[in-house]
């Protein structure tokens, strides 16, 4: 047996192999006759020194396992001018000395005088006038404070006992507590028929999605637990219906004292739960098979979400003469998606790079600029969007995407003219490389006038006078019209849109 106080016991050698089983700590007399306070002589907190402390400082010590915890049946009293709690000591010739009660004796004094609990030293305790006759100072009156540990105390002092692992207690001594029978059904509610489940310290799931798809990305779950006083666990996932939960789909427990379960989105038998919400929980049990649980709420998701992407008019050309020289690249998706947004060539090689955290939407305007600031060459390139949602699933979309600046220059001499009265608009394409050119005119969606039909023309200039006709000769109408150029190069098709003006007066 040692005192709570551990001081310089060789623990560590005394209960190593071929020494003692384990260490009796006698956890009382934390305060004696000469304490400047009346209190706890087994205090579970306080600001001096206390059984939560003497449990740390062997714990870190020696096992657990080999710790038992001496409690006391009896009780201190001292002399006290007030009833205050923690009343000051003056226990001595004048007031009487201070003096030890059984627990029988104690609790009789309790209930004669008032029953008081300490709720922060885990201590019943009671105070009375007493008077005390001497030669030396005749008879003079103050307070008695009498603290003891009752059932209520004791269970307190067994909590921390099974919380911490302890092997068990002692009793200092047995007998004090005469006939009554409280302390033993202490004893039986906590070590025989405990009602008190295992405390759950700590908890974490290391994932709230995943994707059992054998990707080796997020295709499990691990849930886990830190508690005291266990002997057993277990798992159960269960499919959350609404705010309702179904039927187990995967349990299990096991002993031990490490509740750590691993879900890989299957089954009891094998097979892979379908997509949508789960509920998975462990609990943990102690020997009396009271329980305590924690639960998580976890998504199976397989299904890769559905994105959709868009761009300009599929071509433009950035040479910086204010007709389409940027072009709006974006995407949707039916989930948050995090990755990259990128422009590759036909080689696949990357030239334009944006990433994006956790997001359903995304846009910008592009420039035709490389990742250096360059301005890529014409051709064909490839506007790709790779994503993945928060249980892993992988989604890639393309499309194609036209730099081009074949058509240099599409203006007109005059943009508002009347024919009638013998005018004219002259019509200029400006080409940086050859192609095959078709012009012509709208008003609305109709067709008026097809000047060119993929005509071969080389790199230049090349102009067209209109004189306000039809190809059959006849005036239009006056109104605006539209004149479109479509130019088709070996790197693609680009178009420029014109608007011109028909007055008659």
């Amino acid at each position: 047996d040692t005192l709570g106080w551990i001081g310089n016991y060789p623990i560590e050698k005394a209960t190593a192999s071929g020494g003692a089983d384990a260490i009796v700590i006698m956890g009382y007399d934390y305060r004696s006759a000469t304490s400047g306070v009346a209190g706890s002589i087994a205090p579970m907190r306080s600001s001096m020194y206390d059984i939560t402390d003497t449990i740390a400082a062997y714990k870190a010590r020696v096992p657990a396992s080999k710790l038992i915890l001496g409690v006391p049946y009896y009780g201190r009293a001292w002399s006290t001018l007030t009833d205050d709690l923690h009343a000051k000591n003056v226990s001595g010739t004048k007031y009487g000395s201070s003096a030890t009660a059984n627990y029988d004796v104690a609790r009789q004094f309790a209930a004669d005088h008032g029953r008081h609990y300490d709720t922060a030293e885990a201590v019943a305790w009671t105070a009375y006038k007493r008077q005390t006759c001497t030669k030396t100072y005749g008879c003079v009156t103050a307070y008695r404070q009498l603290y003891y540990d009752d059932a209520a105390a004791l269970k307190k002092k067994y909590d921390l006992v099974n919380s911490a692992g302890l092997r068990g207690i002692g009793i200092w001594a047995l007998g004090y507590d005469g006939t009554r029978t409280e302390l033993y059904q202490a004893i039986k509610d906590k070590f025989i028929t405990d009602s008190g489940a295992p405390t759950i310290s700590a908890s974490s799931l290391s994932t709230s999605v995943i994707s059992p798809n054998g990707d080796g990305r997020l295709d499990t779950t691990t849930a886990k637990l830190t508690a005291s006083g266990l002997v057993k666990w277990g798992y159960k996932v269960q499919p959350l219906i609404g705010s309702s939960l179904g039927s187990s789909i995967r349990s299990g427990s096991q002993t031990g004292k490490s509740p750590s379960f691993t879900w890989n989105g299957r089954k009891s038998d094998g097979t892979r739960a379908a997509n949508g919400r789960y509920r998975l929980s462990l609990w943990v049990a102690d020997a009396s098979d009271n329980r305590s649980s924690r639960a998580w709420t976890v998504t199976v998701d397989t299904k890769a979400p559905t994105v959709t992407t868009s761009r300009g008019l599929g071509f433009f050309s950035p040479d910086g003469n204010g007709h389409n020289d940027t072009t709006r690249l974006a995407w949707t998706s039916s989930q948050g998606l995090h990755g990259t947004v990128r422009i590759l060539d036909r080689s696949g090689t990357s030239r334009r790079l944006w990433t994006f955290d956790e997001r359903s939407s995304w846009a910008t305007t592009w420039t035709g600029r490389n990742d250096a600031g360059t301005i890529l060459p014409d051709g064909r390139y490839t506007f790709r969007v790779n994503g993945r949602d928060r249980a892993g699933n992988l989604k890639i979309v393309d499309k194609s995407i036209l730099i081009d600046r074949t058509i240099k220059l599409h203006k007109w001499s005059d943009y508002s003219f009347d024919p009638r009265d013998g005018q004219t608009s002259r019509m200029t394409v400006s080409l940086r490389r050859s192609a095959r050119v078709t012009v012509t005119i709208y008003l609305g969606s109709t067709r008026i006038r097809r000047i060119w039909t993929d005509k071969a023309l080389a790199a230049g200039s090349h102009g067209w006078t209109w004189n306000g006709k039809t190809s059959g000769g006849t005036y239009v109408k006056a109104g605006t019209y539209r004149v479109v150029v479509l130019a088709t190069s070996t790197y693609g098709t680009t178009r420029w849109t014109k608007s011109v003006r028909i007055q008659v007066h």
